[in-house]
């Protein structure tokens, strides 16, 4: 008797169970809400964003077949700027998913919940935090940064320049504040647990900022553990490392940065 020790070709496997829509769930460390991770699928423009539970959902649309033409394996990732990047390996044909191959078990679902480690703990303060549409004076923005394990490298605009972002929770409007921005003179700075503060002033004018709620967002670049895959950053957007409002596109984890614009009296 000739005996064979050659694994089956998932590719040419008939009986197994394909579908076109998989699903799964993130956690973040210390307990970090799991919303808003961006999921994307390795070599297409397939991607979606975590839950408020860090669950989530890809459908395949009907022109995936057109698209995923054969058998290959993607790899699904899963990126937040200041976490570890993720990733599960998962194995279609003819645009769908192979059930109970790959990192999928039989029902579509991943086999196991995906733990993301964060990197960079991000906060920033804004004093003072409520100001009248007809200030006019000094906005102090005081970004905090540390590593929350080994060190993380962050690019600044060079010279210390301010460069921030003014996104109004009301409209999603988008205002930006910078003298000058090169985006290819950039100041490299290694962020240790010890916590590493940069203060930046901003002189305000009367109806700089309409009235609402703000989230303030110093501008600066987080250097991956590991180089990105190619097409992940693009996925998002065009230029999203650049100064412009396609920046706030990177999923990012930060805390504070809240600024309200009253009415004027």
């Amino acid at each position: 008797m000739l005996l064979s020790n050659c694994q089956k070709n998932p590719a040419n496997d008939n009986e197994l169970t394909a579908g076109a829509q998989m699903s799964g769930r993130v956690l973040l460390s210390e307990g970090a809400p799991p919303s808003d991770v961006y999921v994307w699928l390795d070599g297409t423009s397939f991607a979606t964003y975590t839950g408020q539970s860090g669950e989530f959902q890809i459908n395949l649309p009907p022109v995936a077949p057109n698209v995923l033409v054969g058998a290959s394996v993607h790899s699904l990732y899963f990126y937040l700027a200041n976490y570890q990047l993720s990733s599960v390996d998962l194995a279609i044909r003819d645009g769908k998913f192979l059930y109970s191959r790959g990192g999928l078990n039989s029902r579509g679902e991943l086999n196991n919940t995906v733990s993301l480690l964060k990197r960079l703990h991000i906060e920033t303060t804004v004093t003072p935090a409520e100001i009248a549409g007809d200030y006019q004076g000094p906005v102090n923005v005081q970004l905090s940064l540390s590593a929350a394990g080994d060190s993380v490298t962050v690019l600044f605009p060079e010279n210390e320049s301010p460069a921030l972002f003014f996104k109004q929770k009301e409209t999603g409007a988008v205002f930006s504040y910078a003298l000058t921005v090169n985006p290819a003179a950039r100041d490299s700075i290694k962020i240790g647990q010890e916590a590493y503060r940069r203060s930046m002033t901003l002189n305000f004018t009367p109806d700089y900022l309409p009235q609402g709620s703000y989230e303030v967002v110093p501008y600066f670049l987080i250097v991956p553990e590991k180089v990105l895959p190619p097409g992940l950053l693009p996925s998002l957007g065009d230029a999203v490392e650049n100064f412009s409002a396609n920046f706030l596109k990177i999923p990012t984890k930060r805390t504070g940065g809240q600024l309200v614009v009253k009415s004027s009296e």
